[in-house]
């Protein structure tokens, strides 16, 4: 006897339950994996500047919102839930597979139309990246909106069942995202790259599709969900027929009161997100891994309230007085999360087990905080999130089930209600996407942004008290909430905290301003100079390294022969830009993406000649790279100064995909100058960089900078020429002559002797290492884990967190020199860039390059000697004796023989801490045979005769 069809599918109700709900896992993760990979891909096309990736955001938040009204009107949906959802999964996939020709599409069409509505204004421009992102994004993220209205269609058996189900759909799918999020940050995009990522993704979606069309022919027909015409106890048939009929909030139906609370919902929780992600990146830093690590634990919080709301509200008697419960935890969590966070520098220390605060640069103490390995970074960003966002998450997770039950009017289909329901949340998401990256800031300050969120839940919960409590009750509650809120607020948030968190950092604050995409501030350090120190817990630069930044302009405008237009790619503090301001150019433009960066450039007028106020210069508010892409001017010069290469976004400005659109930018004699900090990285990940910059530019140079492991590669498609007698007379040329002098260049021959190495060198460093493409770039996935990059926590030298601690056994052999550092005392000048010696006979010229090259090695050898023998009693003194003689081992392989003495006397001092008299005697011996006369040398012979005790720290050089 055939069983009747509701009781088969009642039977087979917890199978379809399980299976759907590992479906609806895996795509949240799926989808999460899409947004990243998009958004990356996407960022390369229309930009990384704050109205670029609002653009984004709001088309991908848009599309979800549509995507999930669009559910709830849909016949077949209703009917055939289990196939649509399949069909659904198929599409994604499709569209994964069409994705690498939509954005080719994509970005020829914004290249065609840029320069058409460039002229109407940067509202014109950010409307058209909003309608580009928007056909991109539309068709996948409508059909990701649309899924969990259809699923819970499929799902939700009963009336009573439609908030728990759906809150756990919805929970599960969180999960998911997790997942996802995770496996896309951490993994997949350095080892497949973006397109490889789609299509692993799109594999994905094949299996969900699959599975689910299998599914729905197992289980059968699971359409019109038995919500449809259910009783439903909390509204009236007088309700159901007009929902807004009365203004009486306790009476009436709470549908519209819901709608209101769902939309503000879901913009304080974007509004949120987007601002704590800003303000965490001051303690965590802006690697690529830290963006994931936000994204990560706020998803999971929002997972775990909602899976907890959803076991909650089968369990209370009262869902309105639960909601207005969870509105009010959510306003004070907000409250305490900034707190918290003013604390950070307190608390930090605790997940080390160490009672070792969190040191300022800004004081004259030492700079350390006890991060020794990798994992020790990660404890980091993800113990500040969790204790910061965590909590605030979760409760506003909480809300959505709540809601689906106070919002249900039993009269529609579980996949209209849903639909309709999740269409209101996420339009409010995209209101706050809005506000989060356009105007909270800019307007209130870091302070307001944070707590507007806070304050908007205050009052919403006020309201919720009023609409949902019994009369007396309700009055007495709504206004000691708010009364609470105000009190607290300055107690959790004091006026001025977020700039007196740069102050405690890294110094006193002379200037201090917070925009859109930047909050830039000035400090004062002990030595007395200003440094520009961001956000991000990043500084650009300061009065004390200006010579940098002049060096990177003045070489590559004096190596071409008669420059006349030229372009800065990031401008710091303009020292690069107020140099190259010096030459006689017909046009010279600056390329910042923040503008609260140019606004702070006059301070450093005395070494940046105030370029943002010089009316040659022509400053654009962009990023270098979307600046690139739709120009259609070419230049004589091009130079970039991007911040380290760790930094999340950066490591676009170093691909081969760019050096070749910058290639197409520049005139036929054109020259491309880069600044790379070598000392950030290991062998590998430059190789990769300098196979990148290869790959663009048929005629290339490694180049001296003004600091030690820092290169300028100077790259261009012919020949340089250089006429000794034409670059003589540019060399004094007043304007700046006074510039070249402090950097020790006054002759032709101390320009060429900056040279450090040519194209074949180059080209046998990099070896068969694969380039950095905007596909898969690697790099900025690798040197955040490296002790070199301070495991992606920011530079020690302008305040970030130290990645070293030898007294806790940080401090590594990957810090030793690198076989590579030999560049600075092998120079090879290149003398094929001569084409007329002029007045120079050509072998005295090479000769006096030769001994300017020969003064510049002295001075390198001196300090990574110097270096070498810092570390290597660090790690004495740490008890590690072993890798202390590592240390003077690499030092020896790479510097000349002619300054082992040192090194031989440290050798000889770490043998005797040791107790190996023999080969102390026998490494001290080596060294005063090379140089007796040597600090070291001595202070050895005083300890190895028992004049002098073991060091604690080394002699100073002299």
């Amino acid at each position: 006897m055939t069983q009747p069809k509701s009781e088969t599918m009642q039977n087979n109700g917890w199978k379809l339950l399980f299976v759907g709900s590992l479906l609806f896992i895996l795509s949240g993760a799926l989808s999460l994996i899409y947004e990243i990979a998009w958004f990356r891909r996407l960022q390369l096309t229309l930009g990384v500047s704050a109205y670029a990736i609002g653009a984004v955001v709001v088309a991908f938040m848009l599309g979800l919102a549509l995507g999930s009204k669009w559910a709830g009107r849909v016949g077949f949906i209703r009917r055939h839930p289990l196939y649509a959802y399949a069909l659904m999964e198929l599409l994604i996939g499709v569209h994964a597979a069409l994705f690498p020709y939509l954005i080719q599409l994509t970005e020829q069409s914004y290249i065609l139309l840029h320069p058409l509505v460039s002229d109407w204004g940067n509202g014109a421009v950010i409307a058209l990246r909003f309608v580009l992102a928007l056909a991109v994004l539309l068709p996948p993220t409508l059909l990701m909106g649309a899924t969990l209205p259809t699923l819970s269609q499929a799902l939700v058996r009963t009336n009573q069942d439609l908030a728990s189900r759906t809150g756990l759909l919805y929970a599960l799918n969180t999960f998911g995202a997790v997942v996802g999020t995770f496996v896309a940050g951490f993994y997949l995009l350095e080892h497949y790259g973006i397109k490889g990522t789609l299509n692993i993704a799109m594999l994905g979606n094949l299996l969900v599709a699959g599975i689910a069309a299998l599914l729905a022919y197992w289980i059968g027909n699971t359409g019109d969900a038995a919500c449809e015409g259910a009783e439903h106890t909390e509204e009236t048939a007088a309700t159901r027929q007009s929902p807004t009929a009365t203004l009486d909030w306790q009476t009436s139906s709470p549908y519209v009161f819901i709608v209101i609370a769902l939309i503000v919902s879901g913009l304080t929780s974007m509004a949120a997100q987007i601002v704590w992600t800003r303000a965490l990146i001051f303690f965590i830093h802006n690697s690529t891994y830290a963006y994931s690590a936000v994204l990560a634990v706020y998803l999971l919080g929002l997972a775990l309230g909602t899976s907890g709301s959803g076991w909650l509200i089968q369990r209370v008697k009262s869902a309105g007085v639960v909601f207005a419960l969870l509105l009010t935890l959510g306003a004070f969590s907000l409250l305490g999360a900034i707190a918290i966070y003013r604390t950070v520098p307190d608390w930090i220390p605790s997940l080390w087990g160490t009672a070792t605060t969190l040191i300022k640069t800004g004081t004259t103490e030492d700079p350390r905080m006890l991060v020794e390995t990798w994992g020790g970074s990660l404890r980091l960003i993800f113990g500040v999130t969790i204790g910061v966002v965590f909590l605030p998450a979760v409760l506003q997770g909480a809300l959505f089930p709540f809601a689906l039950k106070l919002g249900n009017r039993g009269r529609s289909s579980v996949v209209e209600t849903v639909g309709t329901l999740y269409f209101w949340n996420t339009l409010g998401s995209v209101v706050g996407t809005l506000l989060g990256t356009f105007a909270l800031v800019p307007l209130l300050g870091t302070r307001g942004a944070l707590l507007f969120p806070s304050a908007v839940l205050a009052i919403l919960a006020a309201l919720a008290w009023i609409r949902f409590v019994k009369k007396y009750l309700c009055w007495l509650m709504a206004p000691a909430v708010l009364l609470a809120w105000v009190m607290l607020m300055g107690v959790a948030a004091p006026k001025d905290f977020y700039k007196n968190l740069f102050a405690e950092r890294y110094g006193p604050v002379t200037w201090f301003s917070e925009g859109m995409a930047e909050t830039v501030a000035i400090c004062t350090y002990p030595n007395g100079g200003s440094w520009i120190q961001f956000s991000d817990g990043r500084g650009a630069s300061g009065t004390v390294s200006h010579k940098g930044g002049w060096l990177y302009a003045h070489l590559p405008l004096l190596l071409h022969p008669a420059p006349k237009t030229a372009a800065v790619i990031c401008f710091g503090t303009g020292n690069t830009l107020g140099a190259a301001s010096r030459h006689p150019l017909d046009k010279l433009v600056g390329i910042e993406l923040a503008n609260e960066v140019v606004k702070a450039s006059p301070i450093f007028k005395t070494t940046n000649y105030d370029p943002a106020n010089n009316p040659k210069v022509t400053i654009q508010i962009e990023d270098g790279r979307n600046f690139m892409l739709t120009t259609k001017d070419k230049y004589d010069v091009i130079t970039e100064e991007p911040p380290l290469i760790h930094t999340a976004g950066v490591v676009n400005l170093y691909s081969s995909d760019f050096y070749q659109l910058c290639s197409t930018r520049l005139t036929d004699d054109g020259i491309m100058a880069v600044w790379l900090a070598t000392w950030e990285l290991e062998k590998p990940e430059v190789q990769m960089l300098v196979r990148s910059f290869l790959d663009a530019f048929p005629y290339a140079q490694v180049w001296d900078c003004q600091h030690f492991r820092e290169w300028v590669l100077i790259g261009s498609k012919q020949p340089l020429k250089v006429d000794l007698d034409r670059l003589k007379d540019r060399l004094a040329n007043p304007a700046y002559a006074d510039d070249l002098k402090s950097l020790g260049i006054t002759s032709p021959a101390d320009f060429l002797a900056l040279q450090l190495k040519d194209r074949s060198w180059m080209v046998d460093f990099a070896e068969a290492m694969p380039a950095v493409t905007d596909d898969r770039t690697v790099v900025d996935f690798v040197s955040p884990r490296r002790a070199r990059a301070n495991f992606g926590l920011g530079e020690t030298t302008t305040g970030g967190l130290a990645a070293v601690a030898p007294e806790k056994g940080a401090l590594s052999a990957e810090l030793q020199l690198r076989g590579f550092d030999r560049i600075y005392m092998e120079r090879k000048a290149d003398y094929s860039l001569v084409t007329n010696y002029g007045a120079y006979a050509e072998d005295a010229f090479k000769k006096s390059v030769q001994d300017k090259q020969a003064l510049r090695d002295n001075q390198w050898i001196r300090q990574c000697v110097q270096n070498s023998i810092a570390q290597a009693f660090q790690l004495l003194q740490a008890g590690r004796s072993e890798e202390a003689l590592l240390v003077f081992e690499k030092a020896r392989e790479i510097v000349p023989r002619g300054a082992h003495a040192r090194l031989y006397a440290g050798t000889a001092i770490v043998y005797f801490k040791q107790g190996n008299e023999a080969k102390s005697k026998e490494a001290f011996g080596r060294a005063i045979m090379m140089d007796p006369s040597a600090d070291l040398v001595r202070y050895a012979q005083q300890i190895l005769t028992g004049k002098a005790k073991l060091p604690d720290s080394p002699p100073a050089k002299r």
